[in-house]
């Protein structure tokens, strides 16, 4: 069965887009050169390669000492994002074999960058577009849920649209905002697509959540939330579009 454009969608931001978009390059140095280079550039950390040594130590700037590389700190190039901010709530820094070598290093910062911010709000997108979907499956009369100013506005939008002859359904101009409202009204169609572990109000307030971390990426905003909420409410999207 072919993929729809939106399935080939799902598996770049869901697969494809992986820790190598955000990492930076690091080559081994010395002893010496990594503190004056941490000291420089105010790094927390660096690795090292002494000549007597075959194995990799990671100068630390705060203990002004180096340390064994732990194969815990760790990945592999191909990780995907959601497990980088995962691990990254955990640990300040980990480190990427390319291949056979570490040759990468990613901090808590560079969460706060471009990709990310594409990331997340592609997968966003994706998962309104699956529910959008899934109501019309459904055949629910979700017209019936909105409010008579909410309508509106999506009729609005809708007919601003087929004036400039664009291809779009009523459905497709509402606002995340208006597919909570029918998912938490129509709930019996859409609980199988949550965690069973979480209760029917938990959902309203991580979908909130969604809504305000979507509005803050469109909008270019400072992102207010931290990076573990960030993270479940990524895990809650996935989660779904697995179930779609």
């Amino acid at each position: 069965m072919a993929k729809s454009a939106y399935n080939i969608l799902e598996d770049i931001f869901t697969n494809q887009i992986n820790v190598l978009n955000i990492a930076v390059p690091l080559t081994p140095l010395d002893h010496k050169a990594a503190k004056e280079l941490c000291i420089e550039n105010n790094y927390d950390v660096h690795l090292v390669r002494e000549q007597e040594r075959e194995d990799l130590q990671v100068y630390e700037k705060n203990t002004d000492s180096i340390r064994p590389l732990h194969d815990s700190e760790v990945i592999s190039e191909s990780t995907p994002l959601i497990e980088v901010v995962d691990l990254l709530c955990k640990k300040e820094q980990v480190f990427i074999k390319v291949k056979r070598n570490v040759t990468h290093l990613v901090t808590r910062s560079d969460l706060d960058t471009i990709p990310v911010r594409i990331w997340l709000y592609g997968m966003i997108s994706i998962f309104e577009f699956e529910l959008k979907e899934k109501i019309n499956q459904l055949s629910i009369k979700w017209e019936e849920t909105l409010t008579s100013d909410r309508l509106a506005k999506a009729k609005e939008l809708y007919l601003l649209k087929q004036a400039k002859n664009e291809e779009i359904s009523l459905l497709g101009c509402l606002q995340l905002g208006d597919i909570g409202t029918i998912v938490f009204k129509s709930w019996d169609h859409f609980n199988v697509f949550f965690p069973s572990g979480y209760s029917k109000k938990t959902i309203q307030s991580i979908f909130n959540k969604i809504n305000l971390l979507r509005d803050a990426l469109a909008h270019g905003q400072k992102l207010q939330m931290e990076w573990t909420e960030i993270h479940r409410l990524m895990k809650i999207i996935s989660y779904s579009l697995n179930k779609s």
